[in-house]
């Protein structure tokens, strides 16, 4: 055994420490620390503080990532951290530890008729997750951002430090909202070890429907329509499947609430767009690892499609005007050169896009190399926010550009 792992063995128990060569560091050997309990994991918090050692944090492992880092490392596995804390249905209030699997936390308030307004396209991701990737799934539009559905959560510290941030009330604006401040950080600045959600009402009625367009243009232009004018749209998507062959294009059309108001949201869908091909819900949440992601302005949506239709030859394309997230959902994994990743890196340039290869690692190393490098202001501020937070530097290192 290891000394980081003997350490967190001797800390919580040698049955809580495993461990695997697919964790982020490409193929290197290091321990799966999984603490049973929130104590536990501060506890492993506090001794990677002391001694120095990296440590990168797993949920559900639906996004799998890479990092550079030479010292002693270690896995930190929430899945444990699974318990449910608080449900206050009166309340509308939903507080679990970060560990609880969405698709297990939405089973449980379906029975009372309630729901988190949160998504996912993959059926292990955990609240933690969701939170700390900040992934705006196709609830987006009908529901806000994952942010504005957070209203509190609790965080252990690169220095073991543990804060809380927020309430579980639905009304408090008192003091500094740090709660987003973590959402998007992916574990940079703490590890999040519970928090509290708004809920929502199961909807009465729901429709999920494929509507054929001629070419990405007209599908963004009929995407466009829908989300102006249809108010109970909560998915509007295009697709676009892209072959050697050629393309077929459409748009997913969700419309979901009280049936009257599905209804006739379903009339005006129906005559701006003709009958559609219905579908089951189940088609929103599909399974799979993006071989590519791009995150813009919703407004740049289209352009960024163009970008990414420009360099991969096959697969199908999801874009969601509503989050402006274009995902590459191939068969296997694309060939990306130096030359295409600049030529998509010059493509994106002034939409302020986000690009993660969640499949592909060895693209993710290739375009930290040579794609440009974000906003040297932008780094500054995340690395003061870094230091002040985890001072160590020990969570996630090599992970970001900026630590």
């Amino acid at each position: 055994m290891s000394a980081p792992a003997t350490l967190f063995a001797s800390a919580i128990g040698a049955a809580a420490v495993t461990h695997t060569d697919s964790g982020p560091l490409q193929g290197r050997h290091m321990p799966v620390v999984t603490p049973g309990n929130v104590a536990e994991c501060v506890e492993v918090v506090r001794i990677a503080a002391r001694e120095r050692i990296a440590l990168y944090v797993r949920g559900g492992g639906s996004e799998p990532r890479t990092a550079k880092h030479e010292g002693p490392a270690a896995l930190l596995c929430t899945t444990r951290l699974d318990q449910v804390i608080d449900h206050a249905r009166d309340d509308l209030t939903f507080t679990a530890e970060a560990g609880l699997g969405l698709t297990a936390a939405q089973a449980l308030l379906r029975t009372h008729g309630q729901r988190l307004p949160l998504s996912s396209r993959h059926a292990a991701s955990t609240l933690g997750g969701i939170l700390t990737r900040d992934a705006e799934g196709w609830t987006r539009k009908s529901c806000g951002m994952v942010r504005d559905q957070i209203l509190g959560c609790t965080v252990v510290l690169g220095d073991g430090r543990v804060i809380t941030e927020g309430s579980r009330l639905v009304k408090n604006v008192s003091g500094y909202n740090l709660t987003r401040l973590f959402g998007g950080a992916r574990a940079a600045f703490g590890v999040v070890l519970s928090l509290t959600v708004r809920l929502k009402a199961q909807p009465q009625a729901r429709r999920v429907s494929w509507h054929g367009a001629a070419n990405p243009a007209a599908a963004f232009a009929l995407a466009a329509q829908m989300h102006a004018s249809i108010a109970d749209a909560e998915v509007v998507r295009v697709r676009i499947e892209h072959s050697t062959t050629g393309q077929k294009c459409a748009v997913v059309l969700s419309l979901a609430g009280a049936k009257a108001r599905v209804d006739e949201a379903c009339a005006q869908a129906d005559k701006l767009a003709g009958a559609p091909m219905l579908l089951p819900a189940a088609a929103l949440q599909e399974g799979g690892t993006p071989q590519c992601v791009i995150e813009v302005r919703p407004a740049d949506t289209s352009a960024a499609t163009q970008a990414l239709l420009a360099q991969a030859h096959c697969g199908s394309i999801d874009a969601d005007i509503a989050t402006g997230t274009v995902e590459l959902l191939a068969p296997s994994a694309p060939t990306w050169t130096t030359a295409a990743l600049q030529t998509l890196d010059s493509s994106l340039r002034g939409l302020e896009a986000l690009v993660t290869f969640p499949a592909n690692p060895d693209a993710a190393n290739l375009q930290r190399n040579c794609c440009a490098t974000p906003n040297p202001q932008v780094h500054s501020l995340l690395r003061g926010m870094a230091q002040r937070f985890d001072p160590s530097g020990v969570l996630e290192p090599g992970m970001h550009s900026w630590k």
